[in-house]
């Protein structure tokens, strides 16, 4: 399992164009955890925000001209981001995981069992929240 962190200047796998799940979890034990349980269901890479670089990640989207669109139009990333920039500023870890949307809900439940938090399924068509 890979586990990489994300910084201002990254280009992250769970892209905009691609379906991906996201959550929180407070602590690196169970950052730990999550990366078990979801190798078990396929996940080979989990992207990760947390600590400064996360936070000026987390910012840049924010403050980026797609978060301008997203307010225009609406989206639930639009109300998500500043959830997680707040997560990041709490010292708690961020994840991404780009996912296959036929998987996505076990990626997500088996994220839930680890004791994520805020956990979301973004698709090309639909978004929901666990």
């Amino acid at each position: 399992m890979e586990i990489k962190y994300l910084s201002a200047r990254s280009k992250p796998a769970a892209s905009l164009s691609s379906d991906r799940v996201t959550g929180v979890v407070e602590t690196r034990e169970q950052l730990d955890a999550l990366a078990g349980a979801l190798e078990k269901v396929g996940v080979r890479q989990i992207e990760v925000m947390a600590g400064a670089g996360g936070e000026a990640y987390l910012d840049h989207r924010e403050h980026s001209s797609m978060a301008l669109v997203s307010f225009l139009f609406g989206d639930v990333e639009t109300e998500t981001l500043p959830l997680y920039l707040d997560s990041v500023k709490q010292g708690h870890f961020v994840f991404a995981i780009s996912v296959e949307r036929e998987n996505a809900g076990h990626v997500a439940e088996a994220a839930k069992a680890q004791g994520a938090k805020n956990v979301v399924h973004f698709g090309r068509w639909v978004n929901r929240n666990y």
